[in-house]
Protein backbone atom coordinates (compact mmCIF):
# COMPACT_ATOMS: atom_id res chain seq x y z
CA UNK A 1 0.00 0.00 0.00
CA UNK A 2 1.26 3.55 -1.19
CA UNK A 3 0.09 6.48 0.44
CA UNK A 4 0.95 9.86 -1.30
CA UNK A 5 1.02 13.13 0.05
CA UNK A 6 0.63 16.62 -1.14
CA UNK A 7 2.55 19.63 -0.33
CA UNK A 8 0.38 22.59 0.34
CA UNK A 9 -2.91 20.71 0.68
CA UNK A 10 -4.44 18.44 2.96
CA UNK A 11 -4.99 15.95 0.04
CA UNK A 12 -3.78 12.50 0.56
CA UNK A 13 -4.37 9.38 -1.57
CA UNK A 14 -3.85 5.71 -1.33
CA UNK A 15 -3.06 3.27 -3.69
CA UNK A 16 -3.04 -0.47 -2.88
CA UNK A 17 -1.47 -2.99 -5.62
CA UNK A 18 -2.92 -6.52 -6.56
CA UNK A 19 -0.22 -9.29 -5.93
CA UNK A 20 0.24 -12.42 -7.48
CA UNK A 21 0.77 -15.70 -6.35
CA UNK A 22 3.90 -16.72 -8.11
CA UNK A 23 5.29 -13.47 -9.80
CA UNK A 24 7.74 -10.81 -8.21
CA UNK A 25 5.62 -8.08 -9.26
CA UNK A 26 2.76 -6.59 -8.16
CA UNK A 27 -0.13 -5.61 -10.73
CA UNK A 28 -0.58 -1.86 -10.13
CA UNK A 29 -4.24 -0.41 -9.85
CA UNK A 30 -4.37 3.39 -10.63
CA UNK A 31 -7.37 4.89 -9.39
CA UNK A 32 -8.84 8.22 -10.81
CA UNK A 33 -6.47 10.83 -13.40
CA UNK A 34 -2.93 11.09 -12.82
CA UNK A 35 -1.83 13.78 -11.47
CA UNK A 36 0.39 16.78 -13.29
CA UNK A 37 4.11 15.99 -12.45
CA UNK A 38 5.73 18.69 -10.04
CA UNK A 39 7.83 19.92 -12.74
CA UNK A 40 6.62 20.36 -16.49
CA UNK A 41 5.91 22.56 -19.37
CA UNK A 42 2.85 24.57 -19.76
CA UNK A 43 1.20 21.73 -21.81
CA UNK A 44 1.47 19.10 -18.48
CA UNK A 45 4.28 17.33 -19.92
CA UNK A 46 6.90 16.31 -17.70
CA UNK A 47 10.42 18.38 -17.67
CA UNK A 48 13.26 16.06 -17.34
CA UNK A 49 15.62 19.27 -17.44
CA UNK A 50 13.55 21.33 -14.94
CA UNK A 51 16.14 21.20 -11.83
CA UNK A 52 19.29 20.92 -13.62
CA UNK A 53 21.11 24.31 -14.32
CA UNK A 54 22.35 23.77 -18.04
CA UNK A 55 24.91 26.87 -18.11
CA UNK A 56 28.29 24.98 -17.61
CA UNK A 57 26.80 22.11 -19.73
CA UNK A 58 29.57 21.44 -22.34
CA UNK A 59 28.47 21.25 -25.81
CA UNK A 60 29.16 18.31 -27.82
CA UNK A 61 32.32 18.80 -30.89
CA UNK A 62 35.43 18.29 -32.11
CA UNK A 63 37.80 18.34 -28.48
CA UNK A 64 35.10 17.40 -26.54
CA UNK A 65 32.69 14.23 -27.76
CA UNK A 66 30.39 13.89 -30.09
CA UNK A 67 26.49 12.72 -29.63
CA UNK A 68 27.10 9.23 -30.16
CA UNK A 69 28.74 9.44 -26.68
CA UNK A 70 31.90 8.33 -27.82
Amino acid sequence: MVISAFAGSRKMTQRRAEVLDFGSLPVPQIYGAESVPKYHFETGLPDPYAQIDRMQEIQAGEQTYCRSGF
